[in-house]
């Protein structure tokens, strides 16, 4: 083999070499591991948009961004309560943010969220607070200390007409 061959040989390989260096290797795309949903703190007040924002992370624990987000809200205890956009992407940050309608319901409602085939649940508690009185039970018939003087007066003048009353009715039917 001659001198001139080896070489032209040699620099044909190290130009392959070069050239497969050069070009781009595609990486595979990040998947999802693991979701972390972030709730208001507890509870949450019902007929309110309440934001909630999950945060999607790879095997490695590094942030993937673009990664579509699929909320869902179980169970729906009024046609009132909703997640208000069903899917959301995730930003450079790797989080994807939506809002939530709660109605004034009590009860459990458990938020779900999806990224490829990894789901994150977490339950909410609602705020009863704003909520009409709903209970059958009379009031309490009991005099408050609090009751006025006036109220007082009311109450004793009425009771004591009611006896006088009673008394002219009984003697008029002797």
């Amino acid at each position: 083999m001659s001198g001139v061959s080896r070489a032209f040989r040699v620099l044909a390989a190290g130009a392959l070499l070069a050239l497969l260096g050069a070009l781009p290797v595609a990486a595979a795309d990040p998947v999802p591991a693991t979701v972390t949903i972030t709730v208001p703190d507890a509870p949450i007040a019902c007929r309110v948009e309440t934001e909630v924002s999950a945060l999607v992370l790879d095997a490695g624990g590094a942030t993937i961004a673009g990664v579509a987000v699929t909320w869902s809200l179980m169970p729906v205890a009024s046609s009132q309560d909703s997640v208000v956009e069903g899917e959301t992407a995730t930003g450079s940050q790797g989080v994807a943010t939506t809002m939530v309608w709660i109605d004034c319901i009590p009860g459990l409602r458990t938020l779900n969220a999806t990224a490829g085939e990894v789901t994150a649940s977490v339950d909410l508690t609602i705020a009863a607070a704003g909520m009409p009185e709903t209970s059958t039970e009379p009031p309490d018939a009991e005099v408050s200390e609090g009751m006025t003087p006036l109220a007082v007066a009311i109450v004793a003048a009425a009771a004591f007409a009611g006896l006088a009353l009673f008394g002219l009715r009984t003697t008029r039917a002797r």
